[in-house]
């Protein structure tokens, strides 16, 4: 989500924007969770995860997203004028 805090005038506006990521798509449309999250990586069932993930992009299971497109997309934009 982009939030916008604008100050114009004396007056404060505020306006926010999702963003639907690559992973956010492919999870939509299989309509569960796809793709591990930082906190599945805990203990020998993270490990078990982890293995079955990456076996599951090898055989096409899961689509291949690249690098660029892997993150949570976490964003800061900051624009003074």
């Amino acid at each position: 989500m982009i939030h916008s805090i604008r100050l114009k005038d004396g007056k404060v506006s505020y306006s926010n924007k999702y963003i639907e990521t690559e992973k956010y798509k492919v999870e939509d449309k299989y309509k569960t969770q796809v793709f591990m999250k930082l906190g599945d990586m805990v203990g020998k069932l993270g490990l078990v995860k982890l293995i079955q993930e990456k076996t599951k992009k090898m055989l096409g299971y899961i689509p291949n997203i690249s690098e660029l497109k892997n993150g949570l997309a976490n964003t800061a934009l900051v624009n003074y004028n």
